[in-house]
């Protein structure tokens, strides 16, 4: 006569990026980035090339690498909301602000850009060595003590490239342009948020594959280097607006 009603079990507290991760569903394997990696560079070559232009390699290398530095601060930001209620060791992320705009450095920001093996330019540069590039230990030194010197002045975010080599837009207005789609891409992809530099890797990765054939890797892996260093130090707060119209209009 008289039912009994399951008693829904208490949800998962969440109070780890892993368990944000499970909450939304989110995949976190090195094989699912490289796919969304790879769905995202389709996704933006298309658009380069929907009026029938060729797509400038220089341009579109920029464009993933400078989205890509704004995905390593995004990520590490959010990691720190849960990083931060625990005991920790070391500068998990250090904050500047400068003439009113927020810069950031610091362990977390260090590992997702070059420092992890699923790191952001750790998976671009392997591609670029593959076809022969130089690159040493030190290739990376020079490009982030200028960015970290350079924070608050006129010359931060400025790549040091050849004319032949500089993109036709700032990295900063790359990022604008790319790093909303990335994000809404992934999270549409259902890429867990610690993945997400690695798939921005893979896809500069890929640019550098397909050009590799026709024009020396170095100077391509330098292009990602000075776009995505400084980029990786910007406060991704500035595009949150831009993120919420995609998704705004793509609903």
């Amino acid at each position: 006569m008289f039912g009994r009603k399951g008693i829904k079990p208490e949800p998962k507290p969440i109070a780890t990026l892993a368990d944000a991760n499970e909450a939304q569903g989110f995949i976190a394997t090195a094989e699912h980035a490289h796919a969304a990696g790879e769905l995202f560079f389709e996704l933006c070559y298309q658009q380069m090339a929907q009026n029938g232009d060729s797509v400038g390699i220089e341009n579109f290398i920029g464009l993933l690498a400078s989205a890509g530095g704004v995905t390593c601060i995004a990520t590490s930001l959010i990691e720190w909301d849960f990083v931060r209620m625990h005991p920790h060791s070391g500068d998990p992320v250090l904050e500047q602000v400068v003439g009113g705009k927020t810069f950031y450095c610091g362990d977390l920001p260090t590992r997702y850009l070059y420092e992890s093996e699923l790191s952001l330019l750790n998976v671009a540069l392997q591609y670029a060595m593959k076809h022969g590039a130089p690159i040493r230990h030190d290739f990376l030194h020079e490009p982030i003590g200028r960015a970290m010197e350079s924070v608050g002045t006129p010359h931060f975010g400025i790549p040091r490239l050849t004319a032949e080599q500089t993109p036709d837009a700032s990295p900063l207005e790359l990022a604008k342009v790319a790093w909303p789609q990335a994000e809404h891409t992934f999270d549409s992809a259902k890429l867990a948020l610690e993945y997400r530099p690695a798939a921005m890797g893979f896809a500069i990765g890929k640019a550098i594959d397909t050009a590799a054939g026709t024009l020396d890797p170095l100077p391509l892996a330098q292009i990602a280097v000075e776009h995505a260093v400084p980029m990786s130090m910007v406060d991704p707060a500035q595009f949150w607006d831009d993120l919420q119209t995609l998704k705004a209009n793509a609903a």
